[in-house]
């Protein structure tokens, strides 16, 4: 990372999800990772707080564009991806917040989060850490419905995912 920058190996990355093998995605997709700045702390206080430093925080802002770039190439390599566990792997990179995506993406948005909701065991993994939950539709409100949890006591669920 010190030889390169972080710029250079994020552009080489993004790179592997577009053009790559399914192995060479999956493979970016680790490293993407590793190849992110991380946010530094003056103190332990800090670290609680949540606050950064401004240099860490300016560090990761000034790769904002290239973390669009990775994003978008991501959503395209799931929709393009026929394979289940490659498609699976994918999704962890996904996010289901269509505000993380620009406007012209929205549609293909729509169409991950779609296959993702569709076979919620499948993207389980996605799923569990998403802290994003589309409104519902007035569809999805009628469907709601009532199931026992194991404790006995009873909960009130519709039929689609809640972050």
């Amino acid at each position: 990372m010190t030889a390169c920058g972080h710029r250079q190996i994020q552009a080489a990355i993004t790179d592997y999800m577009r053009t790559g093998s399914n192995r060479e995605k999956v493979g970016a997709s680790m490293a993407w990772y590793f190849a992110r700045p991380g946010l530094q702390y003056a103190s332990m206080g800090d670290l609680r707080r949540g606050v950064p430093t401004e240099e860490s925080k300016a560090a990761l802002e000034a790769l904002t564009d290239l973390r669009n770039d990775y994003r978008s190439a991501c959503l395209s390599a799931f929709l393009a991806c026929e394979d289940p566990q490659t498609r699976q792997d994918l999704s962890l990179e996904l996010s289901l917040d269509p505000a993380d995506y620009p406007a012209e993406l929205r549609n293909s948005h729509e169409k991950a989060r779609l296959i993702i909701e569709a076979d919620p065991e499948q993207y389980r993994r996605l799923l569990e850490r998403c802290t994003h939950t589309p409104p519902p539709t007035q569809d999805e409100q009628d469907r709601s419905a009532c199931r026992s949890l194991d404790n006995g006591h009873w909960e009130s669920v519709t039929l689609r995912h809640h972050g």
